[in-house]
Order: C-alpha cells, then structure tokens, then sequence
C-alpha cells in the first residue's frame, strides 16, 4: 500500500466493512432458517396438543369433524382467531427475514468487490508507471547486469502479484474471516455442547488443509517454472524465427519447448493425484463430522430438551465458521506473495543510479564546438570487471574532422562512443568535449548534441513517421519530409503501401538493412544534433 492516497484508504476501508459486513450475513441466515425450522416442528407440536372437539364445536360449522389431518384447510371453513395458531404468519415472517438479508447482502457485495477493485486498480497504475519510469532512468550499467526477461517479468507478472494481494481477494479474506467469527459465536450462544462436539473434527480438516497447501505450493512452483522455461524458449524462438528457418532449426526447437512441456506435465499430474487424495480425506472427515453432530445433537434433543431447530442452526454455523477459514487462507497467501513481489518490485524503483539522465543540474553551453579529447582513460564493463577494455587510450578529434577506430572485435571501438554519451564513466581518466569533462555536462543536454547511427539501428514496432519523430516529437509533417529526402529515403518510403504510415515491424523486420539504415540517418537528422 506504498501508493495508495487518501482516496484509495477511503476506498480500502468501505471495502473492508462491506466484506465484514457480508461475512456476518451467512450465520444470521443460517439463524433464520433455524427459527424456520422450529416454526415447522411447533407446528406439529401444536396439533397434537390442540382438543380438536372443542375447537370444531366452538370455531367450526355444525357437525363438522375437526381433526389434525384437515386443520389446515378447515381455517377457511372455521373461524380460528389469531392466538389458537399462527403458523403462517411465522412463516411468512422468517421468509421476509431471508428476503431481507439477499437484498442486504446484494449491496454489501457490490461495495465490498468493487471499492476493493477500484482500490487496487489505482494502486496498480501508479506501480506499474513508477517501475517503469524507474527503469527507463536507470543506467546502462543496470541493463548489464539484470536482463530484459527478467525487467519484463517485475513489470508483469511481479505487479500482477501485488495487484491480487492488495484487490478484492482481501475484501473476501475480511468477509471470510467475519462469517469464521460469527458462526462461532452463534454456535456458542446457541449450543456450546454441540459446538465444541462439531470442533474436534477440526484439527484433522486444519492438518489436511495445511499439508496439502505445502505440497500443492511446491508442486505448482515446479510446473509453473518449467512453463516458464518453456516460455522463453518460445520468445527466443518466436524473435528469432528467421534465423531458426534458415538452418531449418523447427524439429530441434519443438524437441526443447516439449522437454519442457513434459515437467510441467509430470509436476501437474502429481499436485492432480495430491489433491485428490487430499480432496478424499477432507471430505470423508466432514462426512464423519456430520454423522457426530447429528448423533450428539439427536442425544441433546432426548435427554436435554434441545430443539431441532437449534441443533441445525449449531450445526451449520460451526461447518460454515470453519469452511470459512479454510477458505480464507488462500487469500492471505496471495497477499504473503504480494508483499514478496513488492519488496522486488520497490528495490527496482529505490536502487539508485549514479549516472542521472532526468538530472537538471550540469553544464549547458550555448554553443558546442565539437573537440574531442580522450585522456588516458582505462575502463571495463561492471558485468565483467576483470576484463579489460580500455587500457590508457588518449586521442583527439578536431570539429569537422572525420576519423575511424579501428580494431578487431571486443577492442573498445563502441565503448568509446558510450563513454562519449556517459553511458558508462571511465574508470580512471578523462573524457573532454570542448575542454569540459563529459561528467560536467547536463546529462540529457549532451545527448540531444550527439547524433548516432548504429550498424544496426534500433526501430520501434510503430509507423515510418513515428520512429523519425523519435528525434525530435515537436516536428511537422514537412520537417518530417524533409529529413527524409536529406537521408535519401523520401522516395523508397513513398513507394511503400501506406508511406510515411507504413508499420515497419517488430525491429523494422519489414524493411530492408539498408533501408533501416537510412532510417536511423534521418532520425539523426530531426535531432538536430551539433
């Protein structure tokens, strides 16, 4: 509940007594339908107390035959005054109860799911928007050392967790635990002989519950990390479905996705054999708890004057008191896991960064010259610190000078271009623009002045227009033309079915090497960099 504002505690709280509220309502039902009963079983009662011949002589048209079979369809015939016996109006009484407690229940189920929903909603957007613009800002350095899967995986499935830790399944935690509270107390008041009876049954279901929790929970890990597992084969397949074609790699893919397939199939089938076998016993345990509550409660009926309806009132709280906790469990389970995927998920967002591209301090010239100067600087990459990149480079690049690093793979050609853009500091020297160290520099001011196309550009899965505008959003349509034709693309995108609206694809994987080449030039050229 980190993000929650006074509106989502009010709405937390109208929850929470809704559910509370909600819970009490299943007892009280259950208290009804036992007043109910004793209205039936009062009626016969009645009957055979009644004196059938004084009451057709006194009541009754002359010689007719009063007696206990045509009661009741005599009170149209005779004229019983209200005292003699009123079990319709008792009944109709206790009907209008139960009416009652549905239309009550119909409203405090609404409040008690939606509130909690909106709630969490609420909550859930913030978290989601804070993590990602958390890891937006995060450094290059951070990227290195946590994969993308893995970012991808707190930004979903990790808030996913918080979202059903902190939504309505707590509104049903609150209501759960509530009817728990309420049938036993009812059962006590009622009947504490036959509660404390029905209760020794509940440790053997309290036991059963627990053991199959623990090895559904250990089960269901196994099958969901090998789904896992085999969810990532998939992605990786599925990103790559080119290059798999082309070494016609389709047979040895299936066989890795199906390997894991298989555990996820042998854990599910052992947590099915679990459960059932659990399922079984909990059952036959509440079977036998029924054949004692009935047989003690038939025991109070004869030697201590208890009424059915009592009985059955007893009876039904305690099941429903312990139903109810069994019931409640899963959901503090859910929200056990959301405070373990929040303190994931709030390390992500508090890990500061040293290098801080939303900082508005640092220098900002009006004017940049260009002069580069390298100055024996050492570096390596954090992921991998004991190998070197950079061993004491020093050079210089005059503005308008045009200069290539050469070097085999791996030799720090890239890095140096990543030191320029402080995507990483140096170990020890100094990286210098215009006799200013780069760390001088407003961050997000040096980047706007560095222009670069990579070998392989980087385009979004969004239309031709949308990935120039990447260099500068404020654009118009004819800057937008205009760079186009500067990079020489203006007439290859103009043949394409949509132009400037054509979707190129995920990566540009509808375009041409090429052609995302020149992409990535006129992106350069809307930036507009020195």
């Amino acid at each position: 509940f980190r993000y929650a504002t006074i509106i989502d505690i009010i709405y937390m709280l109208v929850g929470m007594l809704g559910g509370l509220c909600n819970g009490v309502l299943l007892p009280l039902m259950i208290l009804v339908f036992g007043e109910l009963l004793n209205s039936f079983t009062d009626r016969s009662a009645d009957l055979c107390a009644l004196n059938f011949t004084a009451l057709a002589i006194e009541y009754c048209p002359e010689n007719y035959t009063l007696t206990a079979s045509n009661y009741l369809s005599a009170v149209s015939v005779c004229h019983f005054n209200q005292t003699t016996f009123d079990f319709q109006g008792q009944v109709v009484k206790q009907t209008q109860y139960l009416v009652a407690i549905g239309c009550v229940g119909l409203v405090l189920g609404y409040i008690q799911v939606a509130f909690w929903s909106m709630a969490a909603e609420r909550q859930t957007k913030t978290i989601r928007k804070k993590l990602f613009q958390s890891i937006l800002r995060k450094e290059i350095v951070y990227f290195d050392l946590h994969k993308t899967g893995e970012l991808n995986t707190k930004l979903t499935d990790d808030v996913d967790k918080i979202h059903d830790g902190i939504g309505d399944k707590l509104g049903s935690a609150s209501q759960f635990i509530a009817a728990f509270f309420t049938g036993l107390i009812l059962g006590f008041v009622k009947g504490w002989k036959l509660t404390l009876v029905i209760l020794s049954m509940a440790p053997l279901l309290f036991i059963s519950a627990v053991l199959f929790s623990k090895l559904a929970s250990g089960l269901t890990a196994m099958e969901l990390k090998a789904y896992g597992k085999a969810g990532a084969i998939a992605e990786e397949v599925f990103s790559s479905i080119r290059t798999v074609l082309s070494y016609n790699g389709q047979a040895r893919e299936e066989k890795r996705y199906e390997k894991h397939l298989d555990e996820a199939k042998r854990s599910g089938i052992k947590k099915g054999a679990i459960s059932g076998v659990t399922m079984g016993f909990v059952w036959f345990t509440i079977y036998c708890a029924y054949a004692l509550a009935f047989w003690y409660g038939a025991k109070l009926i004869r030697d201590e004057t208890f009424n059915i309806g009592n009985v059955m009132i007893v009876f039904f709280s305690i099941i429903i008191a312990i139903f109810n906790l069994g019931q409640a469990s899963p959901h503090f389970q859910a929200l056990s896991q959301a405070r373990a995927a929040a303190y994931i998920v709030w390390e992500v967002i508090d890990t500061s960064c040293k290098i801080n591209s939303d900082s508005e301090t640092g220098l900002k010239k009006d004017d940049v010259i260009g002069d580069i100067h390298f100055s024996n600087v050492h570096f390596s990459y954090p992921s991998r610190p004991d190998v070197k990149i950079l061993n004491g480079i020093s050079f210089d690049v005059k503005r308008g000078q045009t200069i290539a690093l050469v070097g085999s793979s791996g030799s720090g050609k890239s890095t140096c271009v990543q030191l320029l853009q402080r995507f990483y500091d140096a170990d020890s020297g100094s990286v210098f623009i215009d006799d200013h160290q780069v760390t001088e520099y407003n961050l997000k001011w040096l980047r706007q002045r560095i222009g670069v196309v990579s070998q392989e550009p980087i385009l979004f899965q969004a239309t031709i227009r949308e990935n120039i505008l990447f260099g500068r959003d404020t654009a118009t349509d004819e800057e937008v033309h205009e760079a186009a034709k500067m990079a020489n693309a203006h007439n290859f995108i103009m043949t394409l079915p949509d132009k400037y609206e054509t979707r190129v694809g995920e990566r540009g994987a509808t375009l041409s090497g090429g052609q995302k080449q020149r992409i990535g030039n006129y992106k350069y050229v809307m930036d507009g960099t020195d």
